[in-house]
């Protein structure tokens, strides 16, 4: 039994596929490029003000987007 080790994208990426999904792309395309599920696209689509506020901010090399408490 293979375990699948957990996919991990860069702000970067995440820049990238919302560009393609504004631009018309579909999930399941781009779910297939990138190696993952149609419904983490939909997540990273559904977080795009997030995204393009730390892209924006050239945050480039964090994965995960965490505050301060």
């Amino acid at each position: 039994m293979t375990s699948q080790r957990r996919k991990e994208f860069t702000i970067e990426e995440k820049g990238t596929i919302i560009c393609r999904l504004e631009n018309g792309e579909s999930n399941s395309s781009l779910a297939r490029e990138f190696g993952d599920g149609h419904s983490t696209m939909s997540m990273i689509f559904k977080n795009n003000n997030q995204i393009k506020e730390s892209f924006n901010s050239n945050v480039l090399k964090p994965k995960r987007l965490r505050k301060s408490r």
